[in-house]
């Protein structure tokens, strides 16, 4: 008769192989470990690379992401009182985390420790940048918690440089001869403690060489970003259009129309009404967007382009405008905003411009939404270009 848990005459401990007859093998863990150790290096160096993330007058500052991110979230008053006064503090310790706990969790170094940092993290994430999504599974950090808190409660599995230090340290407890029964409490005590200290000390370093790492690879840099990005027309018409105002006269066609930039953007009003898709329909050999008053003021309506693309078509006092819904940051599908008139991502808390090409009002984004072609005829109806 063969045991195991599934076999009720079996009782734990008779045989050496009872507990393991049904147990997961430790080499599972290395695609978790690799997923999640890859997944924050890229993001670690993205802000690693980004020239805007730890300058205090940049756009794509942090101090400027946690202040679009704060209000109305579980941790507001911290993020409010304490992170954002000291956000170049809090900028380091997220980049070089991210850095840090993505090698750490690829090596299988601090594996449980590291583990409970990422999961710190991006719980922190998710009452904060990600706490607006909705519905709440939608969001990128809720996942990232249970992967980490599988992977500390599960351990690195065989292939880890824990295994190699835990050896080590009880090889030198043997030759030591500290490997006594009366003295096994203090022998784990000693690995523990020299755990911490190692965890520490690697984390101080990280952190250290991470700020000026960052400082020294944008130096040349610094005068580029010192203020908000400007933008200027080209003197022929852009290839695409982003602000259409209804065409006064007869001719069919609006006129582009620009407004510079907001100088701030208020951050305490609620977030309006996911806007329904828009009906498509083909008129005069045109793709009809959307009819005369289909979109009122201030408001938008989503829509798909000929490509598949997910697109928003916004109605604002600069006129109609469009762009592809989907943010330069990470992918995330954007939405407007009326009462800040904002275009924005809900899930790193990127701000775009509707009014000014799709500019980048608040980072992480780097890049300007990509602006859609559309024209609107005298009627109000308005038009794929």
């Amino acid at each position: 008769m063969v045991r195991g848990i599934n076999n009720p005459a079996a009782t734990p401990g008779n045989n050496q192989n009872d507990s393991n007859s049904s147990a997961i093998p430790g080499w599972v863990m290395l695609p978790l470990r690799l997923f999640l150790g890859v997944s924050f290096l890229a993001a670690g160096f993205d802000k690693l690379t980004d020239p805007t993330f730890l300058d205090p007058s940049a756009r794509g500052y942090i101090g400027q992401q946690i202040a679009g991110m704060a209000p109305g979230t579980p941790l507001e008053g911290f993020l409010l009182n304490f992170a954002l006064p000291n956000a170049t503090m809090f900028g380091v310790l997220t980049m070089g985390g991210e850095i840090l706990i993505g090698l750490a969790v690829l090596l299988g170094l601090f594996t449980r420790f590291s583990a409970a940092m990422g999961l710190l993290l991006n719980l922190t994430f998710f009452l904060s940048a990600t706490w607006e999504v909705r519905p709440f599974y939608f969001g990128a950090d809720l996942p990232y918690v249970f992967l980490w808190l599988t992977l500390m409660l599960a351990g690195p599995g065989p292939f880890a440089l824990d295994i190699l230090v835990k050896r080590w340290l009880t090889d030198g407890e043997i030759r030591a001869g500290k490997a006594q029964p009366a003295l096994e409490g203090n022998a784990a005590l000693t690995r523990r403690a020299f755990l911490g200290v190692g965890a520490a000390g690697l984390t101080a370093v990280a952190m250290a060489a991470t700020g000026l790492g960052w400082s020294l690879l944008h130096a040349r840099n610094a005068g580029a970003v010192a203020g908000p990005p400007t933008t200027t027309r080209p003197t022929t018409p852009p290839l695409l259009p982003t602000a259409i105002a209804p065409a006064e006269s007869g001719t069919g066609a609006g006129e582009a129309t620009s407004t510079p930039a907001p100088a701030e953007v208020q951050l305490t009003a609620a977030p309006t009404e996911q806007p329904t898709a828009a009906p498509t329909a083909v008129a005069d050999g045109r793709l009809l967007i959307a009819g005369p008053g289909d979109v009122p003021m201030n408001n938008s309506l989503n829509f798909d382009l000929p490509t598949g693309e997910p697109a928003v078509l916004v109605h604002n006092d600069a006129g109609y405008s469009a762009y592809v819904a989907i943010c330069t940051h990470e992918g995330c599908d954007v939405s407007y905003n009326a009462a800040r008139n904002v275009l924005r991502c809900p899930c790193h808390g990127a701000q775009f411009d509707p009014s000014n090409n799709g500019e980048v009002l608040r980072g992480p984004a780097r890049r300007p939404l990509s602006a859609v072609a559309i024209t609107v005829d005298a009627n109000g109806s308005v038009y794929l270009a």
